[in-house]
């Protein structure tokens, strides 16, 4: 067994076990105050980490571009709308339905991608996101016992939305981060996240 594997599936796992935790606070603890309590304390909880960025990289956070300044705010205020619109869609349906539906957020990274960063789509990317939207075909439609068949198309609609958003989120994100640093992009994310 290679340590690779292992690492590599850290992440998957945790955004797991968020998900599961997000469904869960929302269905027992938030459900009335909805999803904007949730939404408050998990954006206040960038907080804790600007402190340490300032006293650590003082001297490089307020050395950017006005450009890329506000493209980072931009970034922060996306990631919160991303982020309200998975939330709504984990209120309204099982996470088992709603977390493989943000396997579009790739297909949208990929045109993103293209688009504004200049990257290149290869053959395996473009079947990639064919065989992922097929897959979230499956899982929206629903084949009742009188043989209806029904689309969830609002927990559909709230997971494109949030998908795109993060998409672009990411997309933005790295085109400052290569010009910039990465821990004055985090920064002046997290600044625009908490406010």
């Amino acid at each position: 067994m290679q340590n690779w594997f292992l690492i590599a599936l850290i992440a998957p796992i945790l955004w797991s076990v968020v998900n599961h935790i997000d469904k869960y606070m929302l269905s027992k603890y938030l459900k009335e105050r909805g999803v904007g309590a949730l939404l408050i304390f998990s954006a206040l909880a960038s907080v804790i980490i600007l402190p340490f960025i300032i006293f650590f990289y003082h001297s490089q956070i307020f050395n950017i571009t006005l450009n890329d300044l506000l493209i980072l705010i931009f970034v922060g205020f996306l990631s919160v709308l991303a982020f309200y619109f998975y939330l709504k869609g984990m209120d309204e349906e099982e996470a088992s339905v709603v977390v493989p539906l943000f396997q579009l957020v790739p297909v949208f990274g990929y045109f993103l991608g293209y688009l504004i960063l200049g990257e290149s789509l290869n053959t395996t990317q473009i079947f990639s996101s064919l065989l992922i939207i097929s897959g979230i075909i499956f899982l929206v439609v629903e084949i009742d016992i009188d043989n209806r068949i029904t689309l969830k198309s609002r927990v559909l609609a709230l997971v494109t939305i949030s998908s795109f958003m993060f998409a672009l989120h990411d997309t933005l994100f790295k085109k400052v981060a290569i010009t910039e640093s990465f821990v004055t992009a985090v920064f002046w994310q997290y600044v625009s996240l908490t406010v």
